[in-house]
């Protein structure tokens, strides 16, 4: 059902939004910045529930974003930490891909109460959410 809302939407902003809806629905994160890469920089598209001022725009290669933005996932406690500015309290980031090609990153901050830590299942949605939303959002940006 994730999958059939990333990919079904007509525009860019309702893909947007999609990939927001699943963060905070099955992630269970309410606080994210969704950025694409432009040449040597990353570039804030979307975000929910955090200052955006700190993540308009910024080197694509600084803090466990700019990894993600390289091709390699972050995930707290099972990777080295971030060290980028404004990634005090991120949780994950999920490199965005279309093929081999990383186009940006989510990056995901704190947990909802319910949801303490991330989980195997979290692994294969990062997965999911690396190949699926980077593809859609490349094909809504060529689309638009």
């Amino acid at each position: 059902m994730a999958l059939e809302r990333i990919h079904g939407g007509l525009s860019r902003a309702e893909t947007l939004a999609a990939i927001q809806e699943v963060v905070i629905n099955v992630v269970g994160s309410e606080e994210l910045a969704i950025l694409e890469r432009r040449g040597d920089r990353l570039v804030l598209v979307q975000s929910f529930g955090i200052d955006p001022e700190p993540w308009r725009e910024r080197p694509a290669h600084a803090g466990a974003v700019g990894r993600a933005a390289g091709g390699k996932l972050f995930v707290a406690g099972r990777e080295p930490a971030g060290g980028g500015p404004g990634e005090e309290s991120l949780t994950a980031a999920i490199p965005l891909r279309v093929g081999d090609k990383v186009v940006g990153a989510i990056a995901i901050f704190r947990l909802l109460g319910h949801k303490p830590v991330l989980g195997d299942t979290d692994q294969a949605l990062f997965d999911l959410l690396s190949s699926h939303a980077g593809v859609a959002l490349h094909l809504r940006a060529t689309v638009s």
